[in-house]
């Protein structure tokens, strides 16, 4: 998750420019999150939701932490 939107930040300049070299800095001023960035927390905080609600309903399904360590968020 984090590696995600690292890469995602880094990459941000390159969006539009496409860029073949692998000789770069990784953090400049112009690195900047994006929608993708954006978008994967959301993506991350709907299952980190819908998992507490199943997790409620359905006493001891387990998915709990495997969720949170794979989200790496909580």
């Amino acid at each position: 998750m984090l590696g995600a939107i690292v890469g995602d930040i880094v990459g941000s300049r390159f969006e539009f420019n496409n860029h073949k070299s692998k000789q770069f800095t990784l953090f400049v001023p112009e690195c900047t999150p994006t929608d993708d960035s954006i978008l994967t927390l959301a993506i991350a905080q709907a299952i980190m939701q819908t998992d507490r609600v199943r997790s409620r309903e359905v006493a001891g399904c387990g998915n709990d932490e495997l969720y949170y360590q794979v989200l790496r968020i909580n």
